[in-house]
């Protein structure tokens, strides 16, 4: 992952967006409570990381699907696992 100066990121999540962000996602079901991807999206723009958190609804049937699906996206340094799926995901 590249690094830049934390001044050229603004903790805006409308702006400084590009083919080169890295992504992280946090996955639960449900998901809409969770209140962290916009506080560590914050604290990882504030440290110089041109990276986001994105919150993803998945439900547990479709866990292996998502897996599936991000394991080959080159841009998604990593998953975030929250209930239910903290146990399961660990085959992942």
């Amino acid at each position: 992952m590249s690094q830049q100066n934390a001044s050229s990121f603004s903790p805006s999540l409308d702006e400084g967006l590009s083919g080169a962000t890295r992504v992280y996602f946090i996955v639960g079901d449900p998901i809409a409570q969770v209140r962290s991807p916009a506080g560590v999206t914050g604290a990882l723009r504030a440290a110089g990381r041109d990276a986001l958190v994105v919150p993803a609804h998945v439900a547990p049937a479709d866990l292996p699907a998502f897996f599936t699906g991000v394991m080959p996206m080159r841009n998604v340094d990593g998953v975030i696992i929250t209930v239910p799926h903290t146990f399961s995901a660990a085959e992942y």
